[in-house]
């Protein structure tokens, strides 16, 4: 199963969203954590389906929501991507049916995952609709071009790299809202 990303509202490790105005001033620094499922003594009483969202947490942490996966590049991360997207297949299958309302999903949403083929770069809005444009076209390797033109240039040198990406949806004024933070010259992971 291919899936473009995943969203998860972080404020109540839930698939609904977070009711609170979209925009806040403070975020709070993730702990390090390790691919593996650490069973904390709090959650052992919890449901099947809220363990499960912590695991995906906890791997797509340890992926940096699947940038750390660039199979162009190494097959270095390909069995934690084949775990953590078993796991998403599980939750999936465990989860109630899928809003079917615009105003149901109204709030901000955080990707937190994303297992995408280059992570976050080829999840983004903008890098999707060149890809659609060029395959529309009847070239897509063009956008394949495209892309590793803009990776070379952006990220080999450690000089860019995405930071947090969220999309707000309004409902009331049927607005999208996508931003995303950019690290610059952040050196490459060790």
């Amino acid at each position: 199963m291919e899936m473009a990303g995943l969203v998860l509202s972080l404020a109540s490790t839930a698939l609904v969203v977070n009711s609170q105005p979209a925009r806040t001033a403070t975020r709070v620094a993730a702990p390090r954590l390790s691919a593996a499922t650490v069973e904390a003594p709090a959650m052992v009483a919890t449901s099947v389906n809220t363990q499960l969202k912590l695991e995906v947490l906890q791997l797509a942490a340890a992926l940096d929501r699947g940038q750390s996966y660039n199979p162009t590049s190494s097959d270095a991360y390909s069995q934690r991507m084949a775990i953590v997207t078993e796991k998403l297949e599980e939750l999936i299958a465990q989860s109630p049916p899928l809003p079917t309302s615009l105003e149901e999903l109204d709030g901000e949403w955080e990707l937190v995952f994303t297992n995408v083929k280059h992570g976050i770069f080829r999840s983004s809005p903008f890098f999707l609709a060149i890809q659609e444009a060029y395959a529309s076209a009847g070239v897509p390797e063009k956008a394949e071009l495209f892309f590793r033109l803009h990776e070379l240039q952006t990220c080999s040198w450690g000089a860019s790299k995405i930071g947090r990406v969220a999309q707000t949806i309004d409902a009331s004024e049927g607005m999208l809202y996508s931003e995303f933070d950019t690290n610059l010259l952040s050196p490459p992971p060790s």
